[in-house]
């Protein structure tokens, strides 16, 4: 596992993308502070820029004293929060092409994946996370299930052997309303 956590922090200096296991299903990301980098993410995806990603951080980069980081720290399951970047501590340093139109991100700690806490923390910033598929096609639970084409685009593939997938299924996503309600966008 340790070396592909440093050829996975290697590409992601350089602005690569990377496909790796999260602690949901196999994922794509890039540096989620990369503007160009989260480009040819969208590129590579073939998705609508204005469909928004999520980024992956590390629990202690996410301040549980404010309601959003409070779920994200409870909860039980995988989970991605949608919530204002301007909560987070480096929400200012995020690609602006990776926030929607009202300034929220998607925020997810991968606490049930080893292989996602070490890369954050190698790394020191917050990763993209989306599935490791061609927009509308389904999420691959497997790295074999990944679209050959898929996996020789990307700058750096982990070795299905470097890491174990969490769930096998994609997160819950909530969003946090202003009013402190939550909107359950995908259960």
């Amino acid at each position: 596992m340790e070396t592909a956590i440093q050829k996975s922090v290697d590409a992601l200096r350089r602005g690569q993308t990377l496909l790796y296991p999260t602690d949901t299903v196999w994922g794509l990301g890039c540096d989620a502070t990369n503007a160009e980098a989260v480009g040819q993410l969208y590129a590579l995806k073939q998705r609508d820029p204005s469909r928004a990603m999520l980024i992956l951080a590390a629990p202690e980069w996410v301040p549980p004293d404010n309601p959003a980081g409070a779920l994200l720290h409870s909860a039980e399951r995988p989970t991605t929060v949608v919530m204002p970047a301007s909560l987070l501590p480096f929400g200012n340093r995020l690609a602006t092409n990776l926030l929607a139109a009202d300034g929220t991100v998607g925020v997810r700690l991968p606490k049930g994946s080893p292989f996602c806490l070490a890369l954050l923390q190698a790394y020191g910033l917050p990763v993209v996370s989306t599935s490791a598929n061609l927009s509308g096609k389904p999420p691959a639970a497997t790295r074999s299930e990944i679209a050959p084409a898929l996996v020789a685009a990307v700058g750096y593939a982990v070795p299905a052997e470097a890491g174990n997938l969490g769930t096998n299924a994609p997160s819950r996503i909530v969003r946090l309303e202003n009013d402190g309600s939550i909107t359950i966008l995908r259960p």
